[in-house]
């Protein structure tokens, strides 16, 4: 045990019990293997503390490529749809044309969804 730790122990015995210890004192072999058992200790809550991030990193790598998936077969089937719409939005004006500029309130949705899970998947 390094001196400077024994006489800050001396020290704060003598101020908080009005107890006199020598350097060579029995309580500094108590005070080693203490400090011996707690530095296992810490060993060991260390290598813990380091399994269970690498679990949590885990689990949210597998949450995160499960949404990614779950993001893509959402936007997979809103395009279809979208295509499906456009088609049949095409084909209808070709039998009826109209003059208006004004999208469908619909394909406004649509595109906003889209617009909405395309960020979704790059953020992720």
């Amino acid at each position: 045990m390094r001196d400077k730790i024994k006489e800050k122990i001396i020290e704060e015995v003598r101020r908080d019990h009005n107890i006199t210890i020598r350097k060579d004192d029995p309580l500094f072999a108590i005070v080693t293997a203490n400090q011996i058992a707690m530095e296992e200790y810490l060993t060991r809550l260390n290598k813990i503390t380091e399994e269970q991030q690498l679990e949590i990193q885990i689990t949210t790598e597998n949450y995160l490529n499960k949404a990614k998936e779950i993001l893509e077969e959402r936007l997979s089937y809103i395009l279809k749809e979208l295509h499906n719409k456009l088609k049949t939005n095409t084909q209808q004006e070709q039998i009826t044309p109209k003059k208006s500029y004004l999208k469908n309130p619909i394909l406004i949705l649509i595109e906003g969804m889209i617009i909405g899970y395309t960020l979704a998947l790059l953020l992720l």
